[in-house]
């Protein structure tokens, strides 16, 4: 696992693995919900938010903790562990979707994780 230019530990290029989850449900279960509305909801549950941090968190460039983590879950009607599912970065069904997979420069077709 390689880390970025500020040492948070970086894995399939990104410095989170419920980002792109956050994203794809947000756009799957919400199709109108943008993420200033994600972030107003983030909001009204409790946390600071600003759409830039949800931008930066859903690009995989934000760090996320665990109770913005147990929040974005709620707020999204889902279990964490949807959230932490690495699925995304597997499923083929997603490599040619650009809503997903190339959202922030990922593609991730055919690459290994750098973990082991």
């Amino acid at each position: 696992m390689g880390r970025n230019k500020t040492g948070a530990p970086v894995k399939y290029g990104r410095v989170n693995i419920a980002g792109l989850n956050i994203r794809k449900i947000r756009i799957e279960k919400f199709p109108t919900l943008s993420q200033n509305g994600l972030a107003a909801m983030i909001q009204l549950a409790g946390l600071p938010m600003t759409k830039n941090t949800v931008q930066r968190m859903e690009a995989g460039e934000g760090t996320i903790n665990d109770i913005q983590l147990k929040v974005f879950a709620q707020v999204l009607d889902v279990p964490v562990s949807e959230l932490l599912d690495e699925g995304i970065y597997e499923a083929s069904a997603y490599y040619g979707d650009s809503k997903y997979s190339d959202y922030g420069g990922l593609n991730v077709a055919g690459r290994q994780p750098d973990y082991e």
